[in-house]
């Protein structure tokens, strides 16, 4: 159960503080924490300098995870536009449209994982 401080997303996937819920930047994985918004809260911080912010807006990853060969953002923007692109592991998994690389575990597991759904 969430807290009072807390708002649970309506999939029952977890819960998110109250300062994230009407923030432009979706936390919830049905994004119920961004429906129904009749103004935005605009309390999250941007992201730092040690950060790469998903071009998408739904949030901020590390940016030893830019241009990793492994899609971090929901809108894949961390793995579009990488010049030194990776080959996939043997392990991984390539996308079709060169996306990136998943794990072989996430191939055909009923899941997109690649932009194209190639996996």
């Amino acid at each position: 159960a969430c807290t009072p401080d807390q708002f649970e997303c309506r999939d029952r996937s977890g819960c998110v503080a109250r300062a994230q819920y009407c923030d432009g930047r979706p936390d919830c994985r049905d994004y119920s924490d961004e429906e129904n918004c009749s103004q935005p809260n605009n309390t999250r911080p941007a992201c730092t300098s040690d950060q790469f912010e998903c071009h998408d807006g739904s949030g901020c990853i590390a940016q030893t995870q830019y241009c990793d060969g492994r899609s971090d953002c929901r809108d894949y923007s961390d793995e579009l536009y990488c010049s030194d692109r990776r080959a996939c592991t043997p392990d991984q998994f390539e996308c079709r449209d060169g996306s990136g690389c998943v794990a072989r575990a996430q191939y055909c597991d009923g899941r997109r994982d690649c932009r194209d759904y190639s996996d």
